[in-house]
């Protein structure tokens, strides 16, 4: 080289400069450091447009980021011109599989095991690919057998192969979940859907699958969070619907979760279902315990409770004794509403004592001993009288 050859001094200093930025490059990438590597790929391919190396350590680092679509671009103008390059081709399966395609994942794989039979990292690859679709379809006939158990335990199965490939973890999350859901696990089924919407934010189903989820876990909070899994799912899914019927009952359901819960007070474990008969007894084992005779000699914060709570159980007993506010009740009426309908009694406001009167007798308990309050044995008169509502 002349050194009165400046041209070529430059053409030389510029190519030794890209063969290091190359190096570093490829450094990077096995170091972990993928943005560095991207930066240095993108300064590179800017003086040297067509560099292969470049190019190859550019897809690394947008698969690295899960830029699956560009990456796939890249290899497509590579693969024209390298057919057979085993780095290449990993690549291309590496993209393949991120992107759910397993068939076009094996076949670049035994493409590459073809001009490298020793290949261990495409073989192992291969042997990853084919357990991960196994336990996948698994998973998904026992689920359409309505064996939800065995569907749980091969998404498990599946899970526990690779964490890294986020779409396919995510679906196998939300699938889980779903079986959880049958098996009315739905703390468990609650956590699947939320690791499957952090792993892939836009999936839809998930959110779907996660406001039915909240919704029969109930309380304030849950539905709060399950109307916002709703808009989530439809933003992503658009309208249908699942997502408007699921919507118009959560609202019935919220309205249900901010009003006092009268089966809850008077301890109905049927709710709904509670016969005429359960909801008398319930009544009577409630109002013994919370009559503020049992409770007069204890401190006055415990005394409030109780006749709060026996007021409670009164109005509880008002409401679910009357078949007509009972089926309203059951409808998501609010007790305002109750009230605003009118109907024997007028509204709920059904006096205590009189209530104890009809299930105890005239004289309460019969007989007198439990103090001083009218209906409930004391044959004194004035007792204290709740009138609620």
């Amino acid at each position: 080289l002349s050194p009165t050859n400046s041209v070529a001094r430059t053409e030389l200093n510029e190519a030794e400069m890209t063969k290091k930025r190359q190096q570093r490059a490829k450094e990077c990438v096995a170091s972990g450091d993928f943005g560095q590597a991207h930066s240095m790929a993108e300064a590179g391919l800017r003086r040297s447009p067509e560099s292969k190396d470049m190019m190859m350590v550019k897809v690394e680092c947008m698969i690295h980021d899960d830029h699956f679509d560009q990456a796939y671009n890249i290899t497509n103008k590579l693969i024209r011109e390298y057919r057979r390059d085993i780095n290449l081709l990993y690549l291309r399966a590496l993209i393949f599989y991120h992107m759910e395609n397993f068939d076009q994942c094996i076949k670049h794989l035994q493409q590459a095991l073809m001009s490298d039979p020793d290949n261990t990292k495409c073989a192992k690859m291969i042997k990853k690919v084919r357990k991960l679709s196994r336990f996948r379809q698994e998973g998904n006939d026992a689920f359409k057998a309505r064996q939800y158990q065995q569907a749980v335990d091969a998404y498990t199965n599946g899970l526990e192969v690779d964490q890294s490939n986020k779409s396919l973890c995510s679906k196998l999350y939300c699938n889980r979940g779903t079986a959880l859901t049958k098996l009315n696990k739905n703390e468990e089924a609650l956590k699947d859907f939320d690791k499957a919407v952090d792993l892939n934010p836009d999936y839809g189903k998930a959110y779907l699958r996660r406001a039915a989820c909240l919704v029969s876990l109930g309380g304030v909070e849950n539905l709060d969070r399950a109307m916002h899994s709703y808009t989530e799912a439809e933003r992503h899914l658009g309208p249908s619907q699942e997502i408007n019927q699921g919507k118009r009952q959560l609202k019935i359901e919220l309205k249900k979760a901010k009003r006092k819960d009268y089966y809850k007070i008077l301890g109905l474990s049927n709710r709904e279902n509670s016969s005429e008969g359960e909801i008398k007894k319930a009544y009577r084992k409630a109002a013994l315990k919370w009559h503020p005779d049992r409770h007069s000699s204890k401190p006055e914060e415990e005394q409030k409770k109780a006749e709060a709570s026996f007021k409670d159980v009164g109005e509880a007993y008002a409401v679910l004794s009357d078949p007509k506010k009972k089926e309203k009740y059951d409808h998501g009426y609010s007790l305002e509403e109750i009230e605003q309908g009118g109907g024997a009694g007028g509204g709920v406001h059904m006096d205590q004592e009189d209530l104890m009167r009809m299930f105890f007798g005239a004289g309460g308990f019969g007989g007198g001993g439990m103090g001083g309050h009218q209906g409930f044995g004391g044959g004194g008169g004035g007792g204290v009288r709740f009138s609620f509502g």
